[in-house]
C-alpha cells in the first residue's frame, strides 16, 4: 500500500476529527490541537507524513540540470534561465522559492520533534521508527540547503517569527555534522525494510548520509555508508535500465529513496514539464544538451575523440553506450507513442528544433517519460527518485578512489553498472592511476545520473563550473539539404558560471527582514 501518497486526504481526516467537538467551544476548531493530537502513533504517522510531503517535487528536483552543462533551460525567460545565463542578482525569486520550501520542510520536521514526546505508545519501537524517519528527511532538507547556500541558519525546534529575526548562519561545517549525527542515529532505528512502501528505510538513511559525506568531502564516511548498503543484500542494480524510469521499475530492487505519486490523487505533471512536444504538446522545460549526447561511449568504450574510436559524425548515434537512447531522444528514435521522433529543421513535425516550444537543442528527456501519461501528461503517478543503488556504488568508488585505496571492489562497483543487461559496456581495466581512475569514476557519474539532477552537484563540488559552464549551447548535428555537415549552436545565450556560483545568493527578502544574516560573495545584499 502506498500510504505516503494519501497524505492530505489522511489530514483531512484528523482534523475533522480533531474539530467534532466543538459544542463547548474548548478545543480550537480552526486548527490541529494537542488537545486531541499527539496522543497516539497514529498521529505521529499523520504528522510525519505531513513532513514526506515537503519533499522537492520534479521542479525543481530535476531542473538543477539546466544549470549544468548537459541541460538547458528550454525557451521560457524566467529565473532558471536567467541563472543559466549567469545574470541573476538576489532577488531572483528561485532563491527564496527553494529556501522556503527547505525551511517548511525543515519546520515540519521540527514540530514533529517537539511533540512526539507527548505521546504515550503501547509500541514504542514503532513510534520511535516514525521518529527516525523524521530525522531522516530533515537532514535531507538540510542537505540541500547546505549545498545550495553553505553556511546557513541551523534550527532544530519551533520558533516564533520574532526568534526567526534574529538568526545567523550556521557554519556549513555543523551543519555536515548534524546531519552525519542525526542520519547516524535515525540509520540505528529504521528497518531495511518498511511494511507500508515510501516510507524511509535504514538504506536510505546510510545512502543520504554516504552522498553527503562525500560531498563534503568526508571519503571514510562515505565509503563505509556505501559498503553498508552494499553488504546488507537488500539492494542490487535493476536489470534493465531501459525500465528503470518506468511504472514497471517503481519501488523495485535498484531504489533508495524517492517520492511517491499516484495518478488521480496525488500526481506529478512530469509528462508536461518534460516530454517533448510530440508526446505532450506541451512546452519541454529542460533539452537536454550535445554536451550531454557526446559524453557517451562507443560501444567498444572509446570516447567519441578517440582515435579508432569508430565513430561517424554523420551517424553519430550508432554502436554507442545503450544508455544514451535511454536517457536522451535522438534523432530517429522511436517515441512511446510509436512516432519517430524527429526534430531537424523544416522536418514538418511539432518536434523541428526551430519551432516555438519544440526543444531548442534537438535533443530530448527520456527518463520518466512513458506511455502511460501521454493521454493526460498533466497527471502522472511516475514516483521521482531520490537516491538509487546505482548512485550508491559510484559513492563508494569514488570515495576509495579520492582515498587511493583502489582495490578489485572499486573495479566491481563501476563494472556492475556497465555491464547491466541491456547496457553491456566494456568494463574498467584494472592498473589505472589515481587520476585515470578519478576521470573514470566522474564520466561514469555523468552518463548513468545524467537528467537525474545530480550533474550540477557534482560540478559544484569538483569545482569545475568556470571550465564546463562558460560554453554555447550544443545542439544536434545533421546534414543539410547541400550534403554539408552542420552543428547546430545557440552562442546568442551561452550559458555562464563565475566564482560566485558555487553558493546561491541568500535570498533578499531573508535579509531585509534579518540583517544578522549575510550575503555569499559575489552577490548584492541590496536591491539591483
Amino acid at each position: 500500500m502506498k500510504g505516503i501518497k494519501y497524505i492530505l486526504a489522511l489530514f483531512s481526516m484528523a482534523y475533522a476529527l480533531s474539530s467534532c467537538d466543538s459544542a463547548l467551544e474548548t478545543i480550537p476548531t480552526d486548527r490541529l490541537s494537542s488537545d486531541v493530537f499527539w496522543q497516539t502513533n497514529n498521529d505521529a504517522r499523520l504528522a510525519s507524513n505531513a513532513c514526506y510531503d515537503k519533499l522537492l517535487n520534479f521542479d525543481p528536483t530535476l531542473f538543477f540540470e539546466c544549470l549544468s552543462d548537459i541541460g538547458h533551460r528550454n525557451y521560457y525567460s524566467n529565473d532558471w534561465s536567467v541563472m543559466e545565463k549567469g545574470t541573476a542578482d538576489a532577488q531572483a525569486t528561485i532563491f527564496y522559492d527553494i529556501w522556503k520550501s527547505l525551511y517548511q520542510g525543515i519546520r515540519a520536521c521540527n514540530n514533529y520533534m517537539a511533540n512526539v514526546d507527548k505521546i504515550e505508545s503501547t509500541d514504542q519501537a514503532e513510534l520511535d521508527i516514525y521518529t527516525a524517519e523524521v530525522r531522516t528527511l530533515r537532514a535531507f532538507f538540510y542537505s540541500y540547503l547546505v549545498e545550495l547556500y553553505g553556511d546557513a541558519p541551523l534550527v532544530t525546534t519551533p520558533i516564533t517569527i520574532a526568534e526567526s529575526k534574529e538568526l545567523t548562519r550556521t557554519p556549513a561545517s555543523e551543519i555536515f555534522a548534524f546531519i552525519d549525527k542525526e542520519l547516524e542515529a535515525a540509520a540505528a532505528v529504521l528497518p531495511l525494510k518498511q511494511s507500508e512502501v515510501g516510507r524511509v528505510t535504514k538504506g536510505a538513511a546510510l545512502a543520504i548520509k554516504a552522498r553527503t559525506a562525500l560531498y563534503n568531502g568526508n571519503y571514510e564516511v562515505a565509503a563505509k555508508a556505501a559498503k553498508d548498503i552494499m553488504d546488507s543484500g537488500v539492494y542490487s542494480l535493476y536489470p534493465e535500465y531501459s525500465k528503470l524510469f518506468s511504472y514497471d521499475a517503481e519501488n523495485g530492487c535498484e531504489v533508495l529513496f524517492d517520492k511517491q505519486y499516484v495518478k488521480d490523487q496525488y500526481s506529478n505533471q512530469a509528462m508536461s514539464l518534460f516530454g517533448v512536444r510530440s508526446l505532450s504538446q506541451g512546452g519541454l522545460n529542460i533539452a537536454p544538451t550535445r554536451t550531454l549526447v557526446d559524453a557517451y561511449e562507443m560501444k567498444n568504450g572509446k570516447l567519441i575523440t578517440e582515435a579508432g574510436s569508430g565513430y561517424d559524425p554523420r551517424n553519430p548515434y550508432t554502436s554507442r553506450d545503450p544508455r544514451l537512447g535511454f536517457t536522451v531522444y535522438v534523432p530517429g528514435c522511436t517515441l512511446p507513442n510509436g512516432n519517430i521522433y524527429n526534430p531537424l529543421p523544416g522536418s514538418g513535425t511539432s518536434d523541428d528544433y526551430t519551432q516555438y516550444l519544440a526543444s531548442t537543442t534537438g535533443f530530448g528527456y527520456a527518463k520518466y517519460i512513458n506511455a502511460e501519461d501521454i493521454a493526460t501528461p498533466s497527471n502522472c503517478g511516475i514516483n521521482l527518485i531520490y537516491i538509487r543503488y546505482a548512485e550508491v556504488l559510484l559513492i563508494y568508488a569514488e570515495a576509495k578512489i579520492e582515498m587511493n585505496n583502489i582495490d578489485s571492489s572499486v573495479l566491481d562497483a563501476i563494472n556492475q553498472i556497465r555491464r547491466r543487461s541491456d547496457v553491456d559496456m566494456p568494463p574498467i581495466p584494472d592498473g589505472l592511476s589515481q587520476a585515470e581512475m578519478r576521470k573514470k569514476v566522474r564520466h561514469e557519474r555523468l552518463v548513468e545520473l545524467a537528467l537525474e539532477g545530480q550533474r550540477y552537484f557534482d560540478i559544484k563540488r569538483w569545482k569545475i563550473g568556470e571550465e564546463v559552464c562558460n560554453t554555447p549551447i550544443l545542439c544536434i548535428s545533421y546534414v543539410d539539404d547541400k550534403g554539408e555537415l552542420i552543428y547546430a549552436q545557440d552562442a546568442v545565450n551561452p550559458k555562464r558560471w563565475n566564482s560566485r556560483e558555487y553558493y546561491w545568493a541568500i535570498p533578499y527578502n531573508e535579509i531585509l527582514m534579518n540583517p544578522n544574516l549575510s550575503q555569499n560573495t559575489g552577490w548584492s545584499s541590496t536591491a539591483q
